[in-house]
């Protein structure tokens, strides 16, 4: 597969999810497992400065056990689809600080790590919730 995974910092607690397509022929994605279909289940490892993972608080999804052709996304060649989303949605950050944020890839996805060209970001946490 021509297509590669990467993770980006965008703001706070707010990252990006790129899928790019290196090649010429468009690519099928499967959504399931990534954040284009939301994050529905535990699918990052977040750690805070001294090395305590962050507890997962959003929703977890039962599928059918095949795809349709809706559960895809075709990445057109020579370019890139992002999805930008919030982690505070789904774990719970509970004090501003630097945290690690490692993408896991889930059993079911068609991802393989060959294919994750950077699954890890580091990010810095300025406010949390309301403060």
């Amino acid at each position: 597969m021509a297509y590669k995974v990467t993770l980006r910092a965008v703001e706070n607690t707010k990252i990006a999810f790129v899928v790019t397509n290196n090649g010429m022929p468009p690519q099928q994605v499967l959504k399931w497992g990534t954040p284009f279909e939301g994050i529905c289940a535990n699918q990052f490892n977040i750690k805070n400065e001294k090395g305590e993972r962050l507890e997962y608080q959003g929703r977890m999804m039962r599928r059918a056990p095949d795809p349709d052709p809706t559960d895809f996304l075709i990445v057109p060649g020579n370019s890139e689809i992002a999805v930008t989303f919030d982690l505070a949605d789904s774990y719970k950050f509970t004090a501003p600080g630097k945290f690690s944020v490692d993408y896991e890839i889930p059993g079911f996805a068609t991802i393989k790590e060959d294919q994750i060209d950077k699954s890890h970001v580091d990010i810095t946490v300025d406010k949390v919730g309301n403060c």
